[in-house]
């Protein structure tokens, strides 16, 4: 139940007045969507403020700027029918575009779904039923779906198997669609991503590998690669992988986008390279790169024995501090390492990477 009465007097009563002029419960709710949407704004932004939230829901949501994208990828004017509303955080942004029509099993979910979509500029219309089971005696030529990947109990599900729905079963119904997606886990293998068929994209925002994202239906092109997606719009990067591997940096590190790594598409960066110790996720080069959404650029000012020591030496002779630690595949503790590591001074960042059993450091700055 929604206690909008309660909740518009939330940030001006103390919640003993609160409870007392609507009681226990509605001040309660009221407290914890006052909590849910100061969280919210990192994902909704400004409209989190008249949204209303399930606190695992808002956890499983998309980021706006993602879910925008998603709703790009439908043909204009299109009715999208999205099989797990929740409390219609695609839905919303999908019917600044597009009519929706939303599934939700949960009613209370459903509830949240209807009040957060009420005032979008396209019509959402919220069945509280099986979408599987209304998917079986229809034929929608738009789909979109974001499994549930937690169990009743919170926890995170790790086979793709226990998910509902099924992603290996719903594959199957959505490919006779004309387009559909399908919103998974970018730590799933690369075997199951492609046993679903059609177009795998890893998608990344503000430097995060956000999500796996399945493209099934009859428009589309099948394939496998990364978009960049910054406020200047969405850079695809295609698979490929065709760099040599360099043990030592060059004057330059390329610190590569995680969704370009997780889809193996460093080569599709357009610079000359090479990959920097046994870890993917760096590049190294003497020629200053161009700049690129694909990777942030770190000019290196040492480079030294495999001696953590001789780095702290480094750093006092050069007058340097190390404000932040960036890895991929060193496996060190960067709490503990910048601690060990303190001096004062200029910031620099400390690059770590793995060479076999050894851990390699650089003392870099990040290219402006």
């Amino acid at each position: 139940m929604l206690h909008l009465d309660a909740l518009s007097q939330a940030t001006t009563l103390t919640s003993k007045r609160l409870a007392a002029q609507f009681g226990d419960e509605a001040a309660r709710w009221a407290l914890m969507q006052v909590d849910l949407r100061k969280r919210a704004v990192r994902k909704f932004g400004e409209v989190a403020a008249e949204m209303v939230f399930e606190r695992e829901a808002l956890e499983q949501a998309t980021q706006q700027r993602v879910a925008r994208y998603h709703a790009s990828k439908y043909p204009s004017g299109c009715q999208i029918v999205d099989l797990t509303a929740g409390i219609g955080g695609d839905a919303y942004w999908f019917a600044h575009t597009h009519s929706v029509l939303a599934f939700e099993t949960s009613a209370e979910r459903a509830e949240y779904a209807k009040h957060n979509c009420a005032s979008t500029p396209q019509p959402v219309e919220v069945r509280t039923e099986d979408s599987l089971v209304w998917l079986e005696s229809n034929n929608p030529d738009y789909v979109w779906s974001d499994p549930d990947r937690r169990a009743p109990s919170g926890k995170r599900l790790l086979s793709p198997e226990d998910y509902v729905p099924n992603p290996t079963l719903l594959a199957e119904r959505l490919r006779q669609t004309r387009r559909s997606g399908m919103k998974l886990s970018p730590m799933l293998s690369d075997e199951y991503l492609a046993s679903l068929g059609g177009k795998v994209e890893f998608i990344s925002y503000g430097g995060e590998c956000c999500e796996a994202l399945v493209w099934l239906g009859s428009e589309v092109e099948s394939g496998w690669g990364a978009v960049v997606l910054d406020d200047a719009g969405a850079t695809e990067f295609a698979q490929e992988e065709v760099y040599d591997v360099a043990p030592e940096p060059g004057t330059w590190i390329l610190d590569v986008d995680p969704a370009v790594v997780r889809a193996h598409a460093m080569g599709t960066l357009g610079v000359e390279a090479e990959v920097l110790g046994d870890g993917p996720g760096y590049l190294t080069t003497s020629d200053r790169p161009p700049n690129s959404v694909g990777y942030k650029t770190y000019e290196v000012l040492y480079f030294g024995p495999p001696d953590i020591k001789r780095t702290k030496v480094a750093l006092r002779k050069n007058a340097w501090r190390v404000f932040e630690v960036k890895q991929r595949g060193a496996n060190v503790d960067p709490t503990k390492l910048m601690k060990e590591l303190k001096t004062e001074g200029d910031p620099v960042s400390l690059v770590a990477w793995r060479v076999g059993k050894s851990i390699r450091y650089a003392l870099c700055r990040r290219a402006v």
